[in-house]
This record gives C-alpha cells, structure tokens and sequence, in this order.
C-alpha cells in the first residue's frame, strides 16, 4: 500500500515483492481472486459467473459436503451409525407444507430446497443397505459441536484508543511468533481484525456453535498465522495433532500471494485478504499490474483496448490474451476478501472529525487533485505517467483548477487538499489499493481510480458511478471521464454522499465487528469448518489427535 498520503509523502511504506517464480504452483503469483469473479462476454462485458455476488465479499464455496446430509433431488440420505435410511419426499403441490423434518446437517443454500409436507420413510432390503454401507466415502464424521483457535500475539496492534473494542482475548503465547506480522505497523491489523471476529458473539450466533480462544497454538483447532509462513507451522516438529490454518494475507496487492502449493494443502481451511483482482486470471509471467500495463502499450492502436473504457471482461479477456491463466476453482474457493482496511477502522473516525460536514461539490474551488510520491519503480512508472497526462490536460481546460503536488506535506495541508477538490486521482502505489482511496472519500472528494471496477472488498466502496469513478490505468481515458464529471456536478454531490456512509459503518473495531456484511462474510467461510475438522482429526497421525477426540465426547 500506500500510507496515508501526509504519511507516506516521507516515503515510509513496505516494498511491494513478487514471487519470482510465477508459473510454478508452489510458487506462483497468486492462487485466486478472492472477490466475485465475472467472465467476459463476447462483446467484452462483465459477466457475474458461479464464484459470487456484487457486493465484494467472496461467497467461499463449502468445499466438503454437509456431514449428516447429501441430498439429490427430494430424496434424502442419512447416514447413522452403520445403518442407511433414505428418507423420500415427494414434490408436494404449491402451496403445500411439511412438517418433521430435521435440518440438522443441512446448509443454507439447502434449506430452500425442502418442501414442508409429511415425509414418507422406506427402509431399504439388506441387500441395498450392505452395499450401501460398502460403499466407499458414505461414512462421514459427525461435525464438532465447537472449535478452539489460536492468533500469535504478535499481531496486536499498538493503536491506542483506535484500537479499543468490546473485549477481545489478548493471546500470550510467543511459541510460533513466526506467524505473526514479522513488523509492527498498520499490517497487524488485518490478523487482529480476524482474531477479533472469530471471538464475537454476532458470529458464533450466525454459525450455530462456539468458538473459543485458546492461548496453546499446539493444541487449538484452529490457528491464524501470515500466509508466508503456513508451511512453516504445518512443518512445526512440535505440533502434537492434527490442526487447520487459517492464513491472514498481509500484503496490498490485489493478487493472491499465497501459492498454490500452500492452498492446495488440505489443513489449510482458507486465506483472507482486504482487497482482491474480481477475476481469476492471476498467474502470470510478470506482476498482474505490470502485465496490464505493458499490454495496452502494446495496443495503443487496437480498436478493443486501445481507447475507452476497461471493464472487467475486457481486462479477463486481455489477460488471457497474454497467457495469465487462472486460478483453479478450488484453490479460488479457499481465498476470502473478508478484511476491512485498517485506515478506515482505525483512523476513519479521526478523519470526520477534523473535517467535520464536508463541503458540497459545488462548493469547492479545486476540480482536480493529486498529491503523492513519485518514486521506486514500477510506481514511479504510473505516476509518472498520470503527472504527464494531467499537465497535457491542464493545457487544453484553461478554465479547470488543478492542485498536483509530489512533493512531501503535512495532514494538515493534505486535508485542506482533499476537502476543498472536487476529483481527486489515486493511481497504484506498491500494491493497486491505497490509503488514498478511503482518505478521498473521507474527506467528501470523488475517488478517480484505476480499474476500480475490477477490484474487491468487502467495504463495497469500489462501485463505478455509485461510490468512485473508474479510469483506465495507462490514463488514456482520463481527460473524458474528467470532462464528463465535471459537466455534471449533481451526480459527483450523488456520489460524496453515497461513499461516505458506506465507511462510516466501519469506524472503529466494534462497529467493523458487528458489521452485517463482515460477519456474514466470516459465516460463509466457516460455515462447513466444523465438518472439515472432524473428518481432519479423524486421520491418523500427528500425536494425541483420536485421545484429544475423545476426551472431547466428540470421538470419532
């Protein structure tokens, strides 16, 4: 990312880094989009596919079926001990009810499905019911009634009254401080955000059963380690039994940055992440952004990329073009972009304060600003690129006011920017995301981003038209999607007021953890992991595992 910009105009900030072997699993650029993915049209526009809805939240796919339930149709088979009863129930007429029927097993998306009429039982002969119990993977473990899970301390923010929330278990166990953040900074929010989640109350009433932390990363279900060192954990000689990992992904680049390999692994239960690419065509030969870039400069005169608008299809079909693949479904379905942005929960409310009611749009004297560093290499590249176009533009629109500036300055001069500019441009820094983006929309600016319609989270705060306005990262477009904003100050007023709420609901840690959107977010990712653990410890190996089982009247 980017700091926030009064911050980071001195230049602080992580490097970006990418794999460098991209096309190998183990190693390559990333393993999944974690928001909803949409595929091109022939006509290059955004189709929704299977992986998800609009509202940016990655729908997590359960990835074993239900423990007590496989349903075909409107027949029902229930697994019990070693006996097999399949459970008919016909199709009643519309209208009709039925009564009795347990959905105990059953998940969400199933319980449209059941008609509420009587249910017809049959037992099946001996001969079906012996080949029924022969029959390989009928058997499932029960779900676990609860888990326990484990976060390295090391991942406590040091925030001050920024971070205080209902209470929140503070981990002591420094045993595998190797999965934490590694640096202190604004990165340890994103593992606290999740520790935080997996404590509240409004999840584990959505879900149905109970988590509970535990300070013992060697004996919890469920650990919550950086994604770079999953292996590392998984690999730990002193881990005692079977256990899942959940992975925080640290990083501000919109790919996902843990491998295939990683992903793969089936004690991996899933990886989240802030922000994420909508579609699937991550692995690449270079970084995504690099790749797109360089493939529209190879296009300038093509009638498709060349000019116009970028929509989501559009920028699938061009990284097919270029040989990215994508990722595997089932690596895809384990990646969730659950993680609201720090600067928002941490810092969102500090912001309205000191600029209180923001100003109207035809209010304010600046119509286009940018304010940021133009350095490193790939960043100094963009950036470089956006000060060109805007000193072109601001040659040909005498009449436009322009604030541009990448030179270092204080929060107080970069407030007064930003609450006195009409379009302000947050171009890519080390990842695509940046502080910028929420710090526009904060302070009553309208957000010009590159390929905002092509990016995910779970702050639906990239919406094209309702929350920001999108603009092609080579900036070839940027002079129209001015112009056109600038000829229309009712719609840009229809904005700043749409974008600013939707961030408010994410100020401070109670409020982001009482978040309908995040909270559902986390229940869909754990919604079958009760059933993953079950079947996970039930396997041999790693210790006291089947002991631990069974002293928890949960045996297998």
């Amino acid at each position: 990312m980017e700091e926030p910009a009064a911050e980071q105009a001195s230049s602080r900030g992580q490097g970006f880094t990418h794999p460098s072997s991209a096309l190998e699993d183990s190693k390559d650029t990333g393993a999944g989009s974690a928001g909803p993915g949409r595929t091109a049209s022939e006509d290059g526009k955004a189709l929704p596919d299977e992986r998800g809805s609009d509202n940016g939240l990655t729908q997590g796919e359960n990835t074993t079926r239900d423990a007590l339930s496989i349903r075909s149709n409107h027949s029902e088979k229930t697994y019990s001990g070693k006996e097999a009863v399949t459970t008919l129930t016909p199709k009643p007429a519309e209208g009709a009810t039925t009564a009795g029927m347990s959905l105990v097993g059953m998940r969400p998306h199933h319980l449209g499905e059941l008609q509420r009429a009587p249910a017809a039982t049959t037992t099946p002969a001996p001969d079906a019911a012996k080949k029924q119990r022969a029959a390989p993977g009928l058997r499932r473990q029960p779900a676990l009634k609860h888990l326990t899970f484990f976060t390295p301390p090391g991942f406590w923010p040091s925030c001050g009254d920024a971070c205080k929330s209902r209470h929140i278990p503070k981990p002591k166990n420094h045993a595998i401080d190797y999965c934490d953040a590694q640096k202190s900074g604004y990165k340890n929010h994103y593992a606290y955000f999740v520790h935080g989640m997996l404590a509240s109350k409004e999840l584990q009433d959505q879900l149905g059963w109970e988590l509970q932390f535990l300070d013992d990363p060697f004996h919890a279900d469920l650990v919550v380690c950086a994604y770079s060192q999953i292996n590392d954990f998984l690999n730990d000689k002193r881990r005692v039994r079977r256990q899942l990992v959940l992975g925080v992904e640290t990083g501000d680049s919109a790919y996902v940055q843990t491998s295939l390999g990683t992903l793969s692994r089936h004690e991996v239960l899933a990886v989240v992440k802030h922000h994420s690419w909508r579609f699937r065509h991550e692995r690449c030969k270079h970084p995504v952004k690099e790749t797109i870039l360089d493939a529209l400069a190879q296009r300038k005169g093509d009638k498709d990329f060349g000019q116009g608008p970028l929509p989501l299809g559009k920028v699938a079909a061009l990284l097919s073009a270029e040989g990215c693949r994508a990722i595997p479904e089932e690596s895809s379905r384990k990646v969730h972009t659950i993680i609201p942005s720090w600067l928002t929960v941490q810092k969102g409310a500090w912001w309205v304060k000191h600029v209180k009611h923001p100003k109207p749009i035809a209010e304010r004297p600046v119509d286009v600003s940018f304010v940021g560093a133009v350095v490193g290499d790939f960043r100094k590249e963009h950036r470089e690129g956006l000060l060109k176009a805007l000193k072109g533009i601001g040659k040909r629109h005498r009449d436009w006011t322009f604030h541009i500036s990448s030179s270092k300055v204080n929060e107080y001069q970069y407030r007064d920017v930003l609450a006195n500019t009409k379009l302000f441009v947050s171009p890519w820094g080390y990842g695509e995301w940046s502080g910028k983006d929420e710090e526009t929309m904060l302070a009553g600016a309208v957000l010009l981003k590159p390929l905002a319609s092509c990016m995910s989270h779970v702050m639906p705060m990239y919406k094209p038209g309702e929350t920001c306005l999108d603009v092609r990262p080579d900036w070839r477009d940027l002079e129209v999607v001015i112009e056109e904003a600038l000829s229309d100050t009712d719609r840009l007023q229809r904005i700043q007021q749409a974008a600013l709420p939707i961030l408010k609901q994410f100020f401070g840690y109670d409020k982001a953890l009482q978040n309908a959107q995040a909270v559902s977010a986390f229940a869909r990712l754990l919604s079958n992991a009760t059933t993953i653990a079950a079947e996970e410890f039930a396997k041999p190996g790693r210790g006291n595992a089947h002991a631990m089982l069974k002293d928890r009247g949960e045996g297998i």
